[in-house]
């Protein structure tokens, strides 16, 4: 594909975002460069807590609305961490996401896994709702395995 082909069609795309998408998608960026610094100059378990919701947040939505949410708050958030001035890990993607869904009362729990490769360990964060992996194959599990699981509480 050619570059100004592609240019139309990001443009395009850009284009057809609500102003509620766009707002989403600038606390997509903001999340997403502030899990990034907190995570380099911190501790994953402070980034985590500040990642969870208070006790004033949104009441928990149903379930069909909650996946709904889920959905169109992770496309903007994938795009969002795309658009970085550094490399966004899944670690700080997953604490933004977590941090947005549970703006909007979406309860999700954060899953950090590890798996040896050859002599090495390799690490991989995602969430879950309701015991489905959020944006990740159904098996990602079984390919990581999971550390403690940490629980956005209500």
């Amino acid at each position: 594909m050619g570059y100004c082909a592609m240019m139309k069609r990001k443009l395009a795309t850009a284009l057809r975002l609500s102003s509620g998408d766009w707002w989403i998608l600038l606390q997509a960026w903001g999340a997403c460069a502030f899990f990034s610094f907190a995570l380099r100059v911190g501790s994953a378990v402070r980034a985590q807590r500040w990642a969870a919701p208070r006790r004033e947040m949104s009441p928990p939505l149903d379930d069909d609305r909650a996946r709904e949410v889920i959905a169109r708050i992770q496309r903007l958030v994938d795009t969002a961490s795309r658009y970085q001035f550094l490399p966004v890990r899944c670690l700080e993607r997953a604490l933004a996401l977590q941090w947005l869904l549970n703006q909007r009362g979406v309860e999700t729990v954060l899953r950090i896994g590890v798996q040896r490769e050859n002599a090495a360990l390799a690490g991989h964060a995602w969430l879950e709702f309701q015991g489905a992996p959020l944006g990740e194959p159904q098996a990602i599990a079984e390919r990581f395995r999971p550390l403690q699981a940490q629980v956005s509480r209500r």
